[in-house]
C-alpha cells in the first residue's frame, strides 16, 4: 500500500552492480508497504540479495516483463510472415 506522501526522489545514479554495470538515473519513490516476512524472507535466500529494497524491486521488474511477455503472445498467430522456412534452414 501506498503512503499518503509518498517522496519522490530524482536523477540517482547507483553504484555498479555485480556485473559492473551503472544504472541510469531513476525517479525513486518512498513508501511504506506492508510485506509478509516468509515472503521476504525466502524471495532474499533464492536470489542472494540483501536487501529488502532490492528484492521488491526485482519482484517488479519480473512482474512487468511477464505482463509484457503476455503481451506479445497475444499476437502469436495473428501477425503476417513471408518466407520459407526451408530455404532459412539450410546452411549457406
Amino acid at each position: 500500500m501506498r503512503s499518503p506522501n509518498p517522496t519522490m526522489k530524482s536523477d540517482r545514479i547507483s553504484a555498479p552492480n555485480r556485473c559492473g554495470a551503472i544504472a541510469l538515473p531513476t525517479k525513486t519513490m518512498k513508501t511504506t508497504i506492508e510485506i509478509d516476512d516468509t515472503l521476504v524472507t525466502d524471495a532474499l535466500k533464492a536470489t542472494g540479495l540483501t536487501l529488502q529494497q532490492e528484492v521488491v524491486e526485482l519482484a517488479l521488474k519480473i512482474l512487468i516483463q511477464i505482463k509484457q511477455q503476455e503481451a506479445i503472445r497475444s499476437f502469436r498467430g495473428q501477425l503476417p510472415w513471408d518466407g520459407d522456412l526451408e530455404s532459412m534452414r539450410t546452411d549457406s
